[in-house]
């Protein structure tokens, strides 16, 4: 099991009953993406050739869960458990899915491959070693669409279905319960938006049933699936009339007027306590809950105005012993939080994550004692990982309202440089307590860093962000960019804004040109020389004049980039298309071209 280490420092506000205090989890690396339910914790991470995700399962070690992929994209894993040790991960690589189980008493086996996908695959765990998974996989050049499920039984081989043929099936949901009957819901687009579910009973699947009401105007996926610990199963789903939910062996009821319903999540427990979560065209949180035996509660505002209103990819909701509740989204790059009784009053969503970091992604689960535990990404830089932090639900915590001070320090001034290439720098920083510093130009361009009390540390700001600002025009000219400090309390020491001098030479075009062993951020080394390759032959081929008009430049770069993403599938777009941007648009300028139209 994940041992935590806990704080109890308050998040955000005053103290008061089942407050999120820290939790973060005892793992020795930090990551891109995070998953974990049960007693196994697993994290996508992105290495010096690929991707691998790695985690932990019932013990502190460190382990390979999926494999590693030299040179590949993973996306986040997906995991399930059930009490009785029973537990799924999965993830997919460049398109396919792979799987890894553990029987109860067991341990993990080697994953096996699940073929081609489009969406991340959905899985689901019960006890006695019963797994489901369902994926969708889309043609090539096509919005044909192919949804299957393979459900694993405690014993006897797997069976594989295909539930689906359409037009742009989207991400399934997928529960199954101790006896082996399972659900998958889904939506699809096309023709027009529309909300099913089939059911596995009696060891065969029912025909796809569209549920009713129509679609809405919202733009999400739409519909919810949950299945209480025996079996029982609720869905909700974004009807043209409001929020309409069905639990098993009850009539379906309209909970919600909200015609433009988009993201919905939900949980069941055996004594009928539930929730229902959901989001509307203005990315407001809301949710209908009820106790055990209860009517469902008319619609209440979980989402804090002063938060923001962008739900940033997501909607989580679970349900903690004794009833409680507990619904997650991120906002406005940060992570919301909030719990209460279902049917009852709930408290008031608080800010868990810092507003020192982004977050990058999140998960809200159960650990190995059925706890809530909320857990999330929080990136050293835009685009990158980060360290893994986490939030229990406590009775109460002391109040910290006290900032941390800090002092920091940078150069008197930064090497004169003719193409600003490498624009790094060090800033000296000291706190009085565990602190997180950032310092940034821009929202989208920062650094990141945790420091232990009175640790005195130097990490580095990339400046290149403000290369094309700074080449524009040759002279002294200065970096000015902003330190942020806050503590894991939530409380934020004064933003200082910092200024460094810097000299930028004249330069020919060819001095724009990148060292061999420059990172434009591909996953292996292999395809950083390719873009090496392609990008300075690009800025000879400007300072030869033999790229001379706009369509020229615009199909040279589309030949390299098409070039790139045949040998190595990634870029198109994203990062990659960012860094090749960042050291292209200043010769492209200097030759007297738009690079954001070159660019497109």
């Amino acid at each position: 099991m994940i041992a935590a280490v806990a704080s109890w420092l308050l998040l955000a506000g005053p103290a008061r009953a089942d407050v999120f205090v820290p939790a973060d989890p005892r793992f020795p690396f930090g990551g891109d993406c995070v998953g974990a339910a049960g007693d196994v914790f697993a994290v996508g991470r992105s290495l010096v050739d690929g991707w691998t995700v790695q985690g932990t399962a019932g013990s502190d070690t460190v382990q390979s869960l999926l494999g590693d992929d030299a040179g590949r994209p993973v996306t986040c894993p997906a995991v399930a458990a059930a009490p009785d040790g029973t537990a799924a991960v999965t993830s997919f690589t460049t398109g396919v899915a792979r799987l890894a189980i553990r029987r109860p008493g067991a341990t993990f086996g080697a994953p096996t491959p699940l073929g081609r996908v489009t969406w991340p695959p959905a899985v689901a765990a019960a006890p006695g070693g019963w797994i489901a998974v369902a994926w969708t996989r889309q043609a090539t050049g096509s919005l044909d669409s192919t949804l299957t499920v393979l459900v694993i039984p405690p014993s006897g081989r797997p069976v594989k279905t295909v539930l689906a043929r359409g037009q742009a099936i989207g991400r399934p949901r997928v529960a199954i319960a101790p006896d082996g009957t399972a659900a998958v819901a889904w939506s699809t687009s096309r023709p027009r938006s529309t909300r099913f579910v089939a059911d596995l009973r009696g060891g065969a699947w029912s025909a796809p049933a569209e549920l009713p009401g129509g679609s809405g105007s919202g733009t999400g996926a739409g519909v919810a699936l949950a299945m209480a610990p025996g079996g029982r199963r609720l869905l909700a789903w974004a009807a043209g009339d409001g929020i309409r939910v069905q639990v098993d062996g009850e009539p379906a009821a309209t909970v919600a007027p909200v015609g433009d319903g988009s993201e919905l999540a939900a949980a069941l427990a055996d004594d009928g306590a539930a929730v229902v979560a959901f989001t509307d065209g203005a990315d407001v949180v809301r949710a209908v809950d009820r106790g055990p035996g209860g009517a469902w509660s008319a619609p209440h505002q979980l989402s804090v105005p002063g938060h923001g209103t962008s739900v940033d990819g997501g909607l989580e909701a679970i349900l903690a012993p004794g009833g409680r509740a507990v619904v997650a989204w991120p906002v406005a790059r940060r992570l919301a939080a909030v719990s209460g009784p279902a049917g009852g009053t709930w408290d008031v969503a608080a800010l868990v994550s810092p507003v020192t970091r982004d977050v990058a992604a999140f998960d809200l689960t159960h650990d190995a004692a059925g706890e809530p535990w909320l857990l999330w990404i929080e990136p050293d830089h835009a685009g990158g990982g980060g360290p893994v932090r986490g939030a229990r639900l406590a009775a109460s915590a002391p109040a910290d309202t006290t900032p941390p001070t800090f002092t920091v320090s940078v150069p008197r001034k930064l090497p004169a440089t003719r193409n600003a290439l490498t624009l790094d720098i060090p800033i000296t920083i000291r706190c009085d307590e565990p602190c997180d510093v950032r310092a940034g130009f821009t929202r989208d361009a920062y650094s990141a860093y945790a420091l232990r009390a009175n640790q005195r540390t130097t990490f580095h700001l990339d400046g290149r962000s403000e290369r094309e600002t700074l080449l524009s025009r040759p002279g002294q000219r200065a970096l000015r960019f902003t330190v942020t400090v806050s503590d894991r309390a939530g409380n934020v020491a004064a933003r200082r804004r910092v200024s460094v001098p810097i000299s930028i030479r004249p330069a020919s075009l060819r001095s724009f040109k990148v060292p061999a062993s420059y990172d434009f951020g591909l996953l292996s080394r292999a395809g950083n020389r390719d873009a090496v390759r392609f990008v300075n032959g690009y800025i000879e081929a400007l300072a030869a004049r033999r790229l001379r008009t706009t369509g020229q430049l615009r199909a040279a770069l589309d030949r390299g980039f098409a070039r790139l993403e045949r040998d190595h599938e990634e870029a198109a777009g994203g990062p990659v298309h960012s860094a090749i941007y960042d050291v292209l648009a200043v010769p492209i300028r200097r030759a007297g071209f738009d690079p954001d139209r070159i660019f497109g």
